[in-house]
């Protein structure tokens, strides 16, 4: 869950750096859906997940850090540009869960093939999508 991760730049620098050359990188983590579905999740996670978990468990305030924890998340879009700024090749993402759900991945460069830092052209971005308003 990279939501939790202050300095995502960083992170990503790190993983690219112990990745092998060839190595792949996958993610996955909330991210909040395009379209007329994102005001309803907003909602949804920031009151209906914390009701419904405290009820169930009876802790609601054990539930309310993750729509916390999502705003200052990046979406998508900017999650896969600051994997290509880390030097990652061939990132994409795939969107599931009616497109709050981003499963995130890239490629480090072989010796051959170095991407230079924050370099990218259009072929590599990929995207997927399993639902309305997900793509």
């Amino acid at each position: 869950m990279l939501r939790n991760v202050t300095d995502l730049s960083a992170a990503f620098s790190e993983l690219g750096r112990v990745l092998k050359p060839g190595g792949r990188l996958a993610c996955l983590d909330l991210t909040p859906p395009r379209g007329p579905l994102h005001g309803l999740f907003g909602f949804y996670i920031g009151r209906i997940v914390p009701l419904l978990g405290g009820v169930v468990s009876g802790h609601y305030f054990a539930y309310r850090w993750l729509g916390q924890s999502l705003r200052p998340h990046p979406d998508a879009d900017s999650m896969a540009a600051i994997m290509r700024a880390a030097g990652l090749g061939e990132v994409g993402y795939r969107l599931i869960g009616f497109g709050t759900v981003a499963i995130h991945y890239g490629i480090k460069p072989g010796a051959s093939e170095r991407v230079g830092r924050g370099e990218h052209n259009e072929r590599e971005m990929r995207v997927e999508s399993d639902g309305p308003g997900a793509a």
